[in-house]
């Protein structure tokens, strides 16, 4: 009996400890962790391997090559520094014959290398044939936005526009329009070359208007009819540029024309010949 009445109170301490343990909660600083079964489809989230583990390494990726593509041959490979001459090439050799009380005539304003404006760029090779590499430097500077194709010769310059037949890389049908004498990057000499009967560049305007019939002193009119009626074919007129100084003698013809313009020195610099 005595031992009976020891085991009661002890049994019914076990009890109360074993249910006090089944009903708390983990302590704040522990956290139960979950580790699903081998046959559980659970998955488990990856984890940033530590800082001693290489990391993985990717696929290797070809090295460009060091040696250079080859560069296709262009028109557009002649540069400036090939271009330039030391002296412009002139193949005409001498102009048409003139007295100067007579009116300036159409084929007097052919050019120094024999060239009319109106004559197709085939036409104008067959005449004188323009080196290949101011060619080639044109070429190379053209577009289709810009399609007038531009050529430099030392102290002179062409220009060609699209003829109604022409396709638009194909310069044989190209129609000259623009002839210009005057400095350009392309010969470093200002060279007094012929641009209209005896008429050089560097000729000062009172010995321009000898060469001309009308009034042989320059006046600073805003225009002074030298013959024929202004902007009409077969006159001329030289007109002063108040604002700027200088003087500018245009001469028509039937198809095409000549405008010369002097610098405030009064020296011819510039000369061009259009179409009308």
């Amino acid at each position: 009996m005595k031992h009976t009445r020891i085991m009661a109170p002890v049994m019914a301490l076990l009890l109360l400890t074993l249910s006090a343990c089944s009903s708390g909660t983990p302590d704040d600083d522990m956290t139960a962790t979950v580790i699903p079964p081998l046959s559980s489809s659970a998955t488990i989230a990856p984890t940033t391997p530590p800082t001693s583990t290489a990391p993985p390494t990717t696929e290797p990726t070809a090295k460009p090559s060091t040696e250079s593509a080859p560069t296709p041959s262009t028109a557009d490979q002649v540069s400036e520094k090939n271009t330039t001459v030391q002296e412009t090439p002139v193949s005409l050799a001498e102009r048409p014959e003139f007295r100067p009380d007579d009116r300036v005539r159409e084929e007097e304003l052919i050019s120094l290398h024999g060239y009319s404006i109106g004559m197709t760029f085939a036409e104008t090779q067959q005449v004188w044939e323009i080196p290949k590499n101011m060619i080639d430097y044109a070429i190379g500077r053209w577009t289709p936005e810009a399609p007038n194709l531009y050529i430099y010769v030392g102290n002179m310059g062409y220009e060609f526009k699209p003829g109604p037949d022409a396709v638009a890389d194909h310069f044989d049908n190209y129609i000259l329009q623009h002839i210009y004498y005057g400095e350009t990057i392309f010969c470093a000499n200002r060279e007094p070359l012929s641009v209209l009967r005896d008429i050089e560049l560097g000729d000062r305007i009172e010995d321009t208007l000898k060469s001309l019939p009308g009034n042989r002193t320059p006046r600073r009119w805003t225009i002074d009819q030298l013959y024929g009626e202004y902007g009409k074919p077969n006159s001329a007129s030289l007109e002063y540029i108040t604002n700027l100084g200088f003087y500018e003698l245009r001469i028509y013809c039937e198809s095409s024309w000549i405008r010369l313009s002097f610098g405030s020195s009064g020296k011819l610099w510039i000369a061009e010949v259009f179409s009308i």
